[in-house]
């Protein structure tokens, strides 16, 4: 498979998977700023999301004043913003209009129809829709979207770099980290084979830790830590990925330098 193909299939994946991840903060956001409490709900509940999800970081550029609204518009539907819902839908749909021929023409359109909803979608529009509808919408399109994936697609290589894009961000955000990497560590042996990759190594490095450590010792060393440092070592794999298989600049840079030498 071309390293470009691979590329636009992996991230497809990412993006959507991201896309569902955002909805699933700010839903619980939202539902939690709904519970009676005497702490500032706004602080507590929503200015934590421009941290784990910042995008460019303009936030305070583009809206000025910090509510539960701004936050809501910025993460959910903001163009500028590359890590809203929005954007991300865009650029998964960019990267499978890409690869029209390496995708089932149900996954297509799967993901086509999501992005010409979410395109014409403005704040009012979602305030009409409700927020938490709106949420549950976005996961829907996700799950709707893994699934005609796997129902309808061969079981090949595109199909290996659509499931290694998934579920590498759904272990980012953490959730289900010993499944999560059970399956990136099965998808990594199918594609490589019999080749000494590192970031098989760098995977089974991790999927070693998630199955043979101990509760408590992660408790006894803190939750925070552990999941703080297995976030760096999934973005590690990430990068290795894409310079073992996916071919990025830096990776081209380093093939020519080799080839001149």
């Amino acid at each position: 498979m071309l390293s470009r193909t691979a590329e636009n299939l992996f991230w497809m994946a990412r993006d959507m998977e991201r896309a569902e991840n955002t909805a699933r903060m700010l839903d619980v956001s939202f539902r939690m700023a709904l519970l009676p409490s005497i702490i500032d709900k706004q602080a507590l509940h929503f200015e934590p999301i421009l941290a784990i999800a910042p995008g460019d970081g303009r936030f305070h550029e583009l809206y000025g004043e910090l509510s539960h609204e701004t936050i809501i518009r910025y993460v959910a539907l903001e163009p500028a913003n590359p890590a809203s819902i929005w954007s991300l839908i865009r650029l998964a749909r960019e990267n499978a209009r890409a690869q029209r021929s390496a995708i089932s023409s149900e996954a297509w359109e799967s993901l086509n129809q999501t992005w010409l909803q979410v395109q014409k979608l403005d704040f009012d529009g979602l305030r009409r829709w409700g927020f938490r509808d709106f949420f549950d919408w976005i996961k829907e399109r996700s799950h709707l979207f893994r699934g005609v994936v796997f129902g309808t697609m061969l079981h090949d290589d595109a199909f290996r770099f659509i499931r290694l894009g998934t579920f590498i961000e759904r272990a980012d955000m953490p959730r289900s980290l010993h499944h999560c990497y059970g399956v990136i560590i099965n998808t990594l042996d199918e594609l490589a084979g019999k080749k000494q990759l590192e970031c098989r190594r760098l995977a089974g490095q991790t999927y070693a830790r998630l199955r043979y450590g101990r509760l408590d010792k992660i408790f006894q060393s803190g939750l925070h830590e552990f999941l703080t440092d297995f976030i760096a070592q999934n973005n590690a794999l990430g990068t290795q990925l894409q310079e073992d298989f996916l071919m990025t600049r830096a990776a081209v840079a380093g093939a020519a330098v080799a080839g001149a030498a």
